[in-house]
């Protein structure tokens, strides 16, 4: 535990001392200019410079925060499902050809290049927004229906599965059916969910925990 202490304070220490090397480079900068006077074959070039400067110190000092945010983007992703990601580039998809014919047909004549682009750009969201907030009832339109009406054998085939004390109590019994990893209906019987009772009302602390 110590020596993490010391190694983010390290860290820490290590963005202040790139955060202040920078400031000190562009003063230097400034002070050799004016004193030797030179002249730098492009004006726009000191203005790149600052701009490197100034990006390079501000990742430095936040690279933590980007580090930690990359990381929960990438758990978050790994987290959802085939039929989500599909569904997500289908809402993409489908607001970019909404946009598109908005602008070509209806905004143009009326709004400037960038106006509509920033329009594209909400129609986009609120096409993804709204498809993703309606995802179940997509899901069952276009999967659970046709498997009803025609796909009988899939049901027929597929027989109740009984679920005990040890699945419930593991949890990832649910996640493996919501992917559709397992079909049929699950059934809890009545014991199992009294045995799950006394596992939530033990007097051992671990023992209750996961029964609960």
């Amino acid at each position: 535990m110590r020596w993490i202490k010391i190694k983010k304070l390290k860290n820490y220490n290590w963005r202040i001392l790139s955060a202040i090397l920078t400031g000190i480079i562009l003063i230097l900068f400034y002070i050799l200019q004016s004193f030797f006077k030179f002249q730098l074959p492009e004006k726009d070039l000191v203005l790149k410079i600052l701009i490197g400067l100034s990006v390079t110190s501000i990742i430095l000092l936040l690279y933590p925060k980007l580090k930690l945010l990359t990381n929960n983007i990438k758990k978050k992703i790994e987290q959802l499902s085939i039929k989500k990601i599909l569904l997500i580039l289908f809402s993409l998809l489908l607001g970019v050809l909404l946009s598109y014919s908005m602008s070509k047909f209806i905004l143009l004549p009326f709004f400037s290049e960038k106006t509509i682009v920033f329009i594209n750009i909400i129609i986009i969201i609120i096409t993804v927004y709204i498809i993703l907030l309606k995802e179940e009832e997509i899901d069952y339109i276009l999967f659970k229906e046709s498997d009803v009406k025609g796909n009988d054998r899939y049901y027929s085939e597929s027989s109740p599965k009984i679920i005990d004390t040890s699945a419930i109590i593991d949890g990832r019994i649910f996640e493996v059916y919501k992917n559709n990893f397992i079909d049929g209906i699950l059934i809890v019987p009545r014991f199992v969910l009294e045995e799950l009772q006394n596992v939530a009302d033990s007097d051992r602390e671990l023992k209750r925990k996961k029964g609960r």
